[in-house]
């Protein structure tokens, strides 16, 4: 498929619209966290990282499927067609799994036994298969809850509180404490 101009540009826009709805949240996170003086996480970790908030996507061989796929999915939520081919949609498929492979705020980064085959069945059959985070550190969980406020923001809620009822220990598994941090998070957010 030919990456038209039009593709481009609305991949650039809505990308950095997230990176920058990341940062404010982790921002805010933060500004929560040394008011409650928690010291569970390493803010100056947790500030490195969410600076390099999804990069890898405008990078090969990320680049190129993500602006076909943030096409894709524009297209979809106007209710207009965006066909591929079973061969471009692997394509897709593979620099998600990419994505979430080699990015720490994404619970399948620490799981050692998640194939891409697990990962895609669960994509479009969530609980297929429950990815294991224990060992996700707090400085990723918390831009974990950042990612999820800022899609949440894109259309129009203000909490990740739904998506992660939806998810938690449903398909990612986490410890209780991870959850209680998770949710601490959310809550800080929420304020």
């Amino acid at each position: 498929m030919k990456i038209t101009k039009e593709m481009s540009e609305w991949f650039y826009e809505r990308t950095n619209e997230h990176v920058d709805r990341v940062k404010r949240n982790a921002l805010k996170l933060m500004k929560g966290i040394l008011h409650d003086e928690n010291e569970d996480i390493q803010l100056t970790d947790f500030a490195v990282q969410v600076g390099e908030h999804d990069w890898l996507k405008y990078k090969y061989p990320e680049n190129n499927p993500y602006i076909i796929r943030t096409a894709k999915m524009k297209a979809e939520r106007l209710g207009d067609e965006f066909p591929v081919t079973v061969g471009l949609q692997r394509e897709l498929d593979e620099a998600v799994w990419h994505h979430v492979e080699h990015t720490p705020h994404h619970p399948e980064h620490w799981d050692e036994d998640i194939t891409f085959d697990l990962f895609n069945n669960n994509q479009y059959q969530p609980g297929y298969y429950q990815t294991i985070a224990y060992d996700m550190p707090n400085e990723s969980l918390a831009e974990m809850v950042c990612d999820w406020t800022a899609v949440s923001q894109e259309f129009g809620g203000d909490s990740a509180r739904g998506w992660a009822d939806d998810n938690v220990n449903v398909r990612w598994k986490f410890t209780p404490e991870q959850v209680e941090f998770i949710y601490y998070c959310i809550e800080l957010l929420e304020r």
